[in-house]
């Protein structure tokens, strides 16, 4: 069942993913999830302090398996601001994750004048 990810996808938090591999899993303890492989700067992504190799597990109370599961919570709360639970070096941390495609511009902007 391959198929390809939804790079035409309206939704673009700013974390690019991919499915975690069985032996990904196993290695870092958990039964399921997708792994961040990079990260945009300046992104919501970013803002919401994910990072590459958190590995996604939860959009709210939505166990995230597939890369598809991912995008489906994404547009379902389209928007908001969500908790994501993702999986870092084994701890669960939770990050709020605004979910917004339109004001792309105004939200990085407003991240940029920030001290880091």
């Amino acid at each position: 069942g391959f198929h390809m990810p939804f790079f035409g996808s309206t939704l673009n938090v700013g974390a690019l993913v991919e499915p975690l591999t069985s032996q990904m899993a196993d290695y870092l303890g958990v039964p399921s999830g997708i792994l961040v492989k990079q990260v945009t700067r300046k992104s919501e992504a970013a803002a919401a302090g994910m990072k590459p190799f958190d590995v996604i597990v939860k959009v709210g109370a939505e166990t995230i398996k597939t890369t598809a599961d991912w995008d489906r919570a994404l547009h379902s709360n389209q928007g908001k601001s969500v908790q994501v639970t993702v999986l870092r070096d084994r701890k669960q941390q939770v990050v709020n994750l605004q979910v917004d495609s339109k004001r792309r511009s105004s939200v990085a902007k407003s991240i940029g004048d920030q001290p880091v």
